[in-house]
C-alpha cells in the first residue's frame, strides 16, 4: 500500500515554472534546475552551480523535515536536503557513468515508495542506497561534503562496506537495504 506523500513535496502539485533553466555563470551554457534541487553540475563546464531560486516548501518550518527529506533545519547555512547534496555529489563522481547514475536513482526511487513511514533512519537507507555502488572511500568524501554528520558516515560507510564484502549486519537499517537491494 503505498503511503501518501507530503504534499508540501509531491511533484504532482508542482506548477510548470517549478521547473525551469539558469545560465552557467562560468560557460553562459543553460542549466535545469527544479525548485528543490539545490545544486546541479553544468553538463558543460562541468562546474558546480548553486540553484539561485531554491524554494523547499514547507521543509523550511516542517517539524518532520529531516524524517522525510534529511533536512537540517537547525543549521541555517546548509541549503537543501541532504539527500539532494547526495546526489549532487554523486552527479559530479559519476559525471562520465550515467548508467551507475541512473541505477542509484532507481534505488532510491524504489525506497522512498517501500520504506516511508520506518523506524530506522531514512536518511541512512538512502544514503546507502544512492553509494552502494561506488568505493567506501568516495562515498565518504561525498558524505563529507555533503555536510552529513560523522556519525551517520560511519554508520552508512560501515553498511556499504558490509554489503560490497557479502557481509550481513543486523541494524534495522542494513535490513532495509538488503529488502530494498532484492525489489529493485
Amino acid at each position: 500500500m503505498d503511503r501518501p506523500k507530503c504534499p508540501g513535496q509531491d511533484q504532482r502539485y508542482w506548477k510548470p515554472e517549478d521547473i525551469y533553466d539558469i545560465t552557467c555563470p562560468y560557460c553562459k551554457s543553460p542549466i535545469e534546475f527544479w525548485k528543490d534541487e539545490p545544486v546541479r553540475v553544468c553538463s558543460k563546464c562541468r562546474k558546480e552551480v548553486r540553484n539561485p531560486k531554491i524554494d523547499l516548501g514547507c521543509a523550511k518550518w516542517c517539524k518532520y523535515a529531516r524524517e522525510c527529506l534529511g533536512v537540517l533545519a537547525d543549521q541555517t547555512n546548509t541549503v537543501g536536503s541532504v539527500c539532494d547534496r547526495i546526489v549532487a555529489g554523486l552527479r559530479n563522481l559519476l559525471v562520465d557513468q550515467p548508467d551507475r547514475l541512473d541505477r542509484a536513482m532507481q534505488r532510491l526511487a524504489v525506497a522512498e515508495k517501500s520504506i516511508a513511514g520506518q523506524s530506522e533512519s531514512l536518511l541512512i537507507v538512502k544514503a546507502v542506497l544512492l553509494l552502494a555502488d561506488i568505493d567506501v572511500e568516495q562515498a565518504r568524501q561525498v558524505l563529507l561534503a555533503a555536510a552529513i554528520p560523522g556519525d551517520e558516515i560511519n554508520q552508512v560507510c560501515g553498511i556499504i562496506h558490509a554489503l560490497q564484502a557479502g557481509e550481513t549486519q543486523t541494524s534495522p537499517e542494513f535490513q532495509t537495504v538488503q529488502t530494498v537491494l532484492k525489489s529493485a
